[in-house]
């Protein structure tokens, strides 16, 4: 491995943060579902769905947060994707209600959602199932509760997300920086490209059971 990246992965790491708002949204360019596809909003009974679609392509640590997820339903919407009626793919959306949530090192605000979560089963990557979910979800944005500014945070590294996020017309507004020790994350700094720079202490204790878990 390149010694670059090991220091990277030990120490820091950058990721892109997409903001879109309500005056927004016509900017939006969501290419057209796929004719075949359909979605199935996520609950305890399609819990065994789920857990066929990702296992065992996703952590243990993944596989437990889903179920953490649906016991959550207040602030947690997920949906299921399925082509010809076989489970593709999934979309997660945090939504919180009286109090912020921090997630994943970053603080989403009673006011914001979070896009996040997305999954596709690899035998159907390349199919458009990804652009379908964005579609559907940015419209359930739309339907119901589009006052709420939405986050969307993409690693670096991820150039497919990336690419896709630009393409139907999501701009960055700021970069999240994780400033790790030994792997561990301990510090989340949000530099948006406008206003004050957002800084959160990460609890060393739960950043080093997420990395036994992901393992």
């Amino acid at each position: 491995m390149d010694q670059n990246i090991f220091l990277k992965r030990l120490f820091f790491k950058k990721r892109f943060v997409f903001v879109l708002n309500t005056t927004e949204r016509k900017s939006l360019q969501l290419e057209d579902n796929i004719q075949q596809i359909s979605f199935e909003f996520t609950s305890k009974k399609n819990y065994g769905t789920l857990i066929q679609l990702c296992t065992p392509y996703e952590s243990d640590f993944y596989l437990k947060s889903l179920k953490k997820r649906l016991e959550s339903p207040d602030i947690w919407k997920g949906i299921i994707a399925f082509l010809d009626d076989k489970p593709v793919g999934c979309h997660w959306i945090l939504l919180p209600q009286e109090k912020n949530v921090k997630h994943d090192g970053f603080k989403i605000t009673k006011n914001s959602a979070l896009f996040c979560g997305v999954f596709v089963h690899p035998d159907y990557r390349g199919r458009r199932i990804y652009n379908s979910m964005h579609k559907f979800v940015y419209n359930l944005w739309i339907n119901e509760f589009y006052t709420r500014d939405v986050f969307t945070i993409v690693e670096e590294k991820n150039k497919a997300s990336l690419k896709s996020n630009s393409r139907i017309g999501l701009k960055i507004k700021g970069y999240n920086y994780l400033l790790k020790f030994c792997g561990l994350t301990i510090l989340s700094i949000y530099a948006p490209l406008e206003g004050k720079l957002q800084i959160w202490c990460i609890n060393p204790i739960s950043s080093f059971r997420e990395k036994i878990l992901r393992k």
